[in-house]
């Protein structure tokens, strides 16, 4: 048993996942691939584990590399989200995303945020996103306060209008 050239055919991978279920949920497609990388690879992996060092070793090495493309695509995924979602509440990230010791890059060619920045942005995110809800939740409440004296004022002149 050779190793396998690809788990998943010739095609690339957006034209096999289908192109709406790539754009639209990128990361679960990805996951998905793992998914279904795991199932085609362990039966041979299980074979091959005691028989035949060798071929179980390329074997291993082949799944690896196809499996580390997958959780790269994903881990720039999220890191795209997460620097959009950044932009988007106007949180100050130039100094993590401009340090080079900040950034991975992937045997594909992808950049991907290492895991203490992405949880120092992700940190500074929370912390914007509860500041917006906290000055959206005083400005909902003193918006219901008066519509709720409104309805109060309505219902009151209604009731002395009937009698």
């Amino acid at each position: 048993m050779s190793p396998k050239p690809t788990p998943l055919g010739r095609r690339t991978l957006r034209s096999r996942l289908g192109h709406l279920a790539y754009l639209f949920f990128p990361v679960w497609t990805s996951r998905f691939r793992l998914w279904q990388l795991e199932r085609l690879y362990r039966p041979d992996l299980e074979a091959t584990r005691k028989s035949d060092r060798q071929k179980h070793d390329d074997l291993l090495t082949v799944y690896w590399h196809f499996r580390s493309e997958h959780e790269d695509h994903i881990l720039g995924v999220e890191t795209r989200s997460l620097l959009r979602r950044a932009r988007r509440l106007d949180v100050d990230v130039g100094a993590i995303t401009q340090a080079e010791t900040n950034w991975n890059d992937d045997d594909f060619g992808n950049r991907y945020l290492n895991g203490e920045s992405i949880d120092e942005i992700t940190r500074r995110v929370r912390c914007a996103a509860r500041e917006s809800w906290k000055f959206r939740a005083t400005i909902i409440n003193q918006i219901g306060g008066v519509l709720i004296g409104l309805v109060g004022a309505i219902a009151g002149l209604v009731a002395l209008l009937r009698h």
